[in-house]
Protein backbone atom coordinates (compact mmCIF):
# COMPACT_ATOMS: atom_id res chain seq x y z
CA UNK A 1 0.00 0.00 0.00
CA UNK A 2 1.36 3.60 -0.92
CA UNK A 3 -0.08 5.87 1.25
CA UNK A 4 -2.34 4.06 4.89
CA UNK A 5 -3.49 7.48 6.82
CA UNK A 6 -4.75 6.03 10.35
CA UNK A 7 -6.88 7.57 12.81
CA UNK A 8 -5.43 10.86 11.68
CA UNK A 9 -6.38 13.78 13.97
CA UNK A 10 -5.32 17.14 14.69
CA UNK A 11 -6.52 20.17 17.50
CA UNK A 12 -5.76 23.19 17.80
CA UNK A 13 -6.87 23.82 21.63
CA UNK A 14 -10.16 22.81 22.06
CA UNK A 15 -11.34 22.73 18.10
CA UNK A 16 -11.04 19.80 16.27
CA UNK A 17 -9.73 20.62 12.81
CA UNK A 18 -9.53 16.58 12.01
CA UNK A 19 -11.03 14.04 13.57
CA UNK A 20 -10.19 10.13 13.29
CA UNK A 21 -9.61 10.01 9.26
CA UNK A 22 -9.16 6.94 7.83
CA UNK A 23 -7.97 6.25 4.00
CA UNK A 24 -5.78 4.33 2.49
CA UNK A 25 -4.52 4.50 -1.28
CA UNK A 26 -2.16 2.25 -3.49
CA UNK A 27 -0.29 2.95 -6.81
CA UNK A 28 -2.77 4.10 -9.90
CA UNK A 29 -5.61 5.21 -7.26
CA UNK A 30 -6.92 8.30 -6.39
CA UNK A 31 -8.53 9.36 -3.49
CA UNK A 32 -10.28 12.77 -3.16
CA UNK A 33 -11.27 14.75 0.11
CA UNK A 34 -14.21 17.22 -0.47
CA UNK A 35 -16.49 19.17 1.93
CA UNK A 36 -16.67 23.10 2.56
CA UNK A 37 -14.65 25.81 3.47
CA UNK A 38 -13.27 25.09 6.96
CA UNK A 39 -14.07 21.24 6.75
CA UNK A 40 -11.18 19.81 7.18
CA UNK A 41 -9.50 19.15 4.10
CA UNK A 42 -6.19 21.24 3.76
CA UNK A 43 -5.59 20.19 7.41
CA UNK A 44 -5.66 16.51 6.30
CA UNK A 45 -3.69 17.71 3.28
CA UNK A 46 -0.73 19.38 5.41
CA UNK A 47 -0.72 16.22 7.89
CA UNK A 48 -0.04 13.58 5.26
CA UNK A 49 2.35 16.21 3.43
CA UNK A 50 4.71 16.37 7.12
CA UNK A 51 3.85 20.09 7.00
CA UNK A 52 1.60 19.75 10.07
CA UNK A 53 1.84 17.49 13.33
CA UNK A 54 -1.02 15.94 13.59
CA UNK A 55 -2.38 15.28 17.17
CA UNK A 56 -2.68 11.34 16.90
CA UNK A 57 -2.90 8.92 14.50
CA UNK A 58 -0.45 7.88 11.55
CA UNK A 59 0.74 8.71 8.09
CA UNK A 60 2.72 5.27 6.64
CA UNK A 61 4.11 6.19 2.90
CA UNK A 62 5.64 3.19 1.49
CA UNK A 63 5.50 1.72 5.03
CA UNK A 64 7.31 4.97 6.53
CA UNK A 65 5.54 6.40 9.35
CA UNK A 66 6.21 10.05 8.65
CA UNK A 67 4.66 11.14 11.79
CA UNK A 68 6.74 9.03 14.01
CA UNK A 69 10.08 8.53 12.22
CA UNK A 70 13.47 10.00 12.86
CA UNK A 71 14.41 10.38 9.14
CA UNK A 72 11.55 10.83 6.87
CA UNK A 73 13.43 12.15 3.67
CA UNK A 74 13.03 8.57 2.26
CA UNK A 75 9.23 8.33 2.66
CA UNK A 76 8.78 12.07 1.45
CA UNK A 77 11.13 11.17 -1.88
CA UNK A 78 8.26 9.64 -2.95
CA UNK A 79 5.74 12.35 -2.31
CA UNK A 80 5.68 15.42 -4.70
CA UNK A 81 3.05 17.94 -2.93
CA UNK A 82 1.39 20.73 -3.96
CA UNK A 83 -0.57 23.18 -1.35
CA UNK A 84 -2.98 25.48 -1.55
CA UNK A 85 -1.08 28.46 -0.83
CA UNK A 86 1.96 29.26 -3.64
CA UNK A 87 5.14 30.01 -2.02
CA UNK A 88 8.00 31.34 -3.83
CA UNK A 89 11.18 32.87 -3.53
CA UNK A 90 10.89 36.38 -4.20
CA UNK A 91 14.49 36.67 -6.11
CA UNK A 92 13.96 33.54 -8.29
CA UNK A 93 12.09 33.26 -11.77
CA UNK A 94 9.96 30.77 -12.53
CA UNK A 95 12.75 28.58 -14.44
CA UNK A 96 15.24 29.06 -11.73
CA UNK A 97 12.39 27.82 -9.24
CA UNK A 98 11.98 24.88 -11.24
CA UNK A 99 15.87 24.13 -11.41
CA UNK A 100 15.83 24.20 -7.96
CA UNK A 101 13.19 21.63 -7.41
CA UNK A 102 14.71 19.33 -10.56
CA UNK A 103 18.00 19.25 -8.90
CA UNK A 104 17.37 18.78 -5.28
CA UNK A 105 15.21 15.73 -6.23
CA UNK A 106 18.05 14.40 -8.16
CA UNK A 107 17.25 14.96 -11.84
CA UNK A 108 21.07 15.96 -13.08
CA UNK A 109 21.73 16.27 -16.18
CA UNK A 110 17.97 15.64 -16.99
CA UNK A 111 16.64 18.84 -15.49
CA UNK A 112 17.26 21.33 -18.72
CA UNK A 113 15.12 18.57 -20.70
CA UNK A 114 12.43 18.31 -17.72
CA UNK A 115 12.67 21.70 -16.84
CA UNK A 116 12.03 22.79 -20.88
CA UNK A 117 9.24 20.13 -20.81
CA UNK A 118 7.30 21.52 -18.18
CA UNK A 119 7.15 25.11 -19.04
CA UNK A 120 6.50 24.01 -22.69
CA UNK A 121 2.95 21.56 -21.06
CA UNK A 122 1.94 24.50 -18.77
CA UNK A 123 2.46 27.42 -21.60
CA UNK A 124 4.65 29.03 -19.43
CA UNK A 125 7.88 28.98 -21.47
CA UNK A 126 7.41 32.87 -22.08
CA UNK A 127 7.07 33.74 -18.81
CA UNK A 128 10.29 31.46 -17.48
CA UNK A 129 12.35 34.36 -16.80
CA UNK A 130 9.74 36.33 -14.58
CA UNK A 131 9.56 36.68 -11.03
CA UNK A 132 6.13 35.57 -9.34
CA UNK A 133 5.08 38.65 -8.09
CA UNK A 134 5.07 39.70 -11.96
CA UNK A 135 2.48 36.93 -12.77
CA UNK A 136 -1.63 37.02 -12.16
CA UNK A 137 -2.85 34.27 -10.14
CA UNK A 138 -3.56 31.69 -12.74
CA UNK A 139 -0.03 31.62 -13.49
CA UNK A 140 0.97 31.69 -9.63
CA UNK A 141 -0.71 28.26 -9.54
CA UNK A 142 0.55 26.96 -13.14
CA UNK A 143 4.12 27.56 -11.92
CA UNK A 144 3.17 25.99 -8.45
CA UNK A 145 1.62 22.66 -10.27
CA UNK A 146 5.27 23.25 -12.53
CA UNK A 147 7.37 22.72 -9.51
CA UNK A 148 5.44 19.72 -8.04
CA UNK A 149 5.61 17.97 -11.26
CA UNK A 150 9.38 18.77 -12.42
CA UNK A 151 10.50 16.39 -9.89
CA UNK A 152 9.61 12.09 -9.82
CA UNK A 153 7.73 11.24 -7.59
CA UNK A 154 5.30 7.94 -6.92
CA UNK A 155 2.64 10.02 -4.59
CA UNK A 156 1.28 13.35 -5.53
CA UNK A 157 -0.65 15.13 -2.84
CA UNK A 158 -2.48 18.03 -3.99
CA UNK A 159 -4.56 20.47 -1.98
CA UNK A 160 -7.43 22.86 -4.32
CA UNK A 161 -4.82 21.99 -7.64
CA UNK A 162 -7.35 23.58 -10.47
CA UNK A 163 -7.96 26.55 -8.36
CA UNK A 164 -7.80 29.83 -10.46
CA UNK A 165 -7.03 27.80 -13.66
CA UNK A 166 -8.67 28.58 -16.84
CA UNK A 167 -11.03 26.12 -18.49
CA UNK A 168 -8.30 24.94 -20.79
CA UNK A 169 -6.03 24.67 -17.66
CA UNK A 170 -8.26 22.56 -15.94
CA UNK A 171 -8.47 19.92 -18.59
CA UNK A 172 -4.84 19.91 -19.61
CA UNK A 173 -4.58 19.46 -15.41
CA UNK A 174 -7.22 16.60 -15.64
CA UNK A 175 -5.36 14.89 -18.57
CA UNK A 176 -2.13 14.65 -16.90
CA UNK A 177 -3.16 13.62 -13.76
CA UNK A 178 -5.18 10.78 -15.19
CA UNK A 179 -1.63 10.46 -17.48
CA UNK A 180 0.08 10.25 -13.85
CA UNK A 181 -2.72 7.46 -12.60
CA UNK A 182 -2.04 5.26 -16.06
CA UNK A 183 1.76 5.10 -14.96
CA UNK A 184 1.07 4.38 -11.19
CA UNK A 185 1.07 6.78 -9.60
CA UNK A 186 -1.09 7.68 -6.15
CA UNK A 187 -2.99 10.91 -5.88
CA UNK A 188 -4.56 12.40 -3.38
CA UNK A 189 -6.29 15.65 -3.68
CA UNK A 190 -8.57 17.79 -2.25
CA UNK A 191 -11.11 20.18 -3.70
CA UNK A 192 -14.35 21.72 -3.27
CA UNK A 193 -15.38 21.31 -7.40
CA UNK A 194 -17.34 17.83 -7.76
CA UNK A 195 -16.85 18.32 -11.26
CA UNK A 196 -13.30 17.96 -11.27
CA UNK A 197 -13.37 15.44 -8.60
CA UNK A 198 -15.62 13.41 -10.37
CA UNK A 199 -13.74 13.30 -13.51
CA UNK A 200 -10.57 12.08 -11.55
CA UNK A 201 -11.34 9.94 -8.29
CA UNK A 202 -12.34 6.93 -7.94
CA UNK A 203 -13.06 7.17 -3.94
CA UNK A 204 -14.47 10.50 -2.45
CA UNK A 205 -14.58 11.04 1.18
CA UNK A 206 -16.72 13.80 2.08
CA UNK A 207 -15.47 16.29 5.42
CA UNK A 208 -17.86 17.52 7.48
CA UNK A 209 -16.46 19.57 10.52
CA UNK A 210 -13.72 17.51 10.58
CA UNK A 211 -15.25 14.32 10.52
CA UNK A 212 -15.49 11.68 7.80
CA UNK A 213 -18.45 9.99 5.92
CA UNK A 214 -17.84 6.86 5.00
CA UNK A 215 -16.08 6.83 1.51
CA UNK A 216 -17.95 6.57 -1.31
CA UNK A 217 -16.44 4.71 -4.69
CA UNK A 218 -16.18 4.85 -8.29
CA UNK A 219 -17.12 3.08 -10.94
Amino acid sequence: MLLEVDRLTKHYDEVAALEDLHLTLDRGGCVALVGHNGSGKSTAIGCVAGRLRPTSGSVLVDGTDIVTTRDPVAARRVMSVIPDTAAFYPDLTVREHLEVVALAHGLGRGTDDAVTEVLDDLDLTERAGQLPQQLSAGLRQKAQLACGLVRPFELLVLDEPAQYLDVDATAWLLARLRRARDEGVGILLSSHDPAFVGELADEVIVLTDGRSTPPGHRG
